[in-house]
């Protein structure tokens, strides 16, 4: 009995240690709530791209692609070669522009098999009178953003030789070829009209025997030379071989202060050339005689080119700060000697390197054929009749 008694004692204190030795659960604290985080996006901008830096004169090189055929003894038999004009540069203006001129030197290399046909149908080239077949290039102008290149095209094979030249013309900030009307400070009513007018006087000038159509007076190209137009002619066109001529139209405006307008208006007496279309097509072609003094008067006559004059008219006349000539005139016809009548008449004074032109500038008390931006080339009296 006693043993069992100590059994059940010694039982219960373990039991009691055992109950004793379990860890007490933590005391859970409250958990302090965490602010969210904020994500912040932090935004870079890219940096604006630099301005592409200008194309000036020195960054236009001109390349010649030479390929002449020589004898066995090394000398040329056949002239044979392109001036490649090559812009420097990676803009995109540049690239363009390269891509019209290496457009133009691929034209050149399309007749490289006639060449190669010439020389090998038993045609003799020697170094005394060699073939050649060349393009030279040169670079007019790169003032007032436009680059202008002349293109001189020789060719002879053995028969008759030509010359032929054209021009390319492009803004410099864009890139984009620049017609012609688009190229100078005036409408384009008056830029078509003065190469008419222009071409006319030097069909008349030369006695070449051309049919004087609208179709004939426009050039096949033009370049820039000199900030002046230049207009380019292929061969046979104007002659057998092609040819340049100026016409008084300038990049930026006047060229001439009003000042020095009235002192070379009173130096010389004046032929006033221009010419006007008909119903038929056709062209005419008509003259002013010119003369101011410097007290103010003037006196005028005009008519048909290689005719009488028609007209006789005398009065006064001012030359304005903003270079607009007025006539005040007495005019009578010549073969009607009671026909009399007074006019004036108004022209915008517009001056290139060495000629003029005058520009009508509305539609009232115009000349014979004349409209609003019709113009009249005028020449000194001893040049026109040399």
């Amino acid at each position: 009995m006693k043993r069992a008694l100590c059994l059940l004692l010694s039982l219960l204190f373990l039991l009691s240690l055992a109950a004793c030795s379990q860890t007490q659960p933590e005391e859970t604290k409250p958990e302090t709530p965490q602010a969210e985080s904020q994500t912040t996006t932090e935004i870079v901008s890219e940096p604006e791209p630099e301005p592409e830096k200008p194309i000036t004169a020195s960054d236009i090189n001109v390349q010649r692609q030479d390929s002449s055929k020589k004898d066995s003894s090394g000398q040329v038999i056949c002239e044979h070669y392109y001036d490649l004009v090559v812009v420097k540069g990676e803009s995109e203006v540049a690239a363009a522009i390269n891509a019209a001129f290496q457009a133009d030197y691929e034209e050149f290399l399309s007749k490289n098999n006639e060449v190669e046909q010439y020389l090998s149908e038993g045609f003799q080239p020697t170094p005394d009178a060699p073939f050649f077949f060349t393009v030279e290039a040169e670079v007019t102008n790169t003032e007032d953003n436009v680059l202008s290149v002349l293109y001189c095209e020789k060719w002879y094979m053995g028969g008759t030789s030509n010359i032929s030249y054209r021009g390319l013309t492009f803004d410099l900030e864009s890139g984009k070829p620049l017609n012609m009307e688009d190229a100078f400070p005036l409408s384009s009513t008056t830029v078509l009209d003065c190469v008419k007018n222009t071409l006319s006087y030097y069909i008349y000038q030369n006695n070449l025997s051309l049919d004087t159509s609208e179709e004939l007076l426009q050039p096949e190209s033009y370049c820039i030379q000199n900030r002046q137009l230049v207009l380019c002619f292929d061969s046979y066109t104007l002659g057998r071989d092609g040819t340049t001529i100026i016409c008084p139209i300038t990049l930026g405006g006047q060229m001439k202060t009003a000042a020095e307008q009235r002192s070379m208006l009173q130096k010389n007496e004046w032929i006033g050339f221009w010419c006007a279309s008909e119903d038929n097509g056709q062209v005419s072609r008509l003259v002013m005689d010119m003369s101011f003094e410097t007290d103010g008067s003037c006196s005028v006559a005009f008519g048909f080119l290689e005719t009488e004059f028609d007209f006789v008219g005398t009065g006064t006349y001012q030359l304005s700060d903003d270079h607009i000539l007025t006539m005040n005139l007495s005019i009578s016809d010549v073969y009607e000697e009671s026909e009399s009548y007074d006019a004036t008449y108004q022209f915008e004074v517009f001056s290139g390197n060495d000629e003029s032109i005058l520009i009508q500038p509305t539609d009232d008390n115009s000349l014979y054929g004349q409209s609003k931006g019709s113009t009249v080339l005028i020449i000194p009296y001893d040049t026109f009749f040399s």
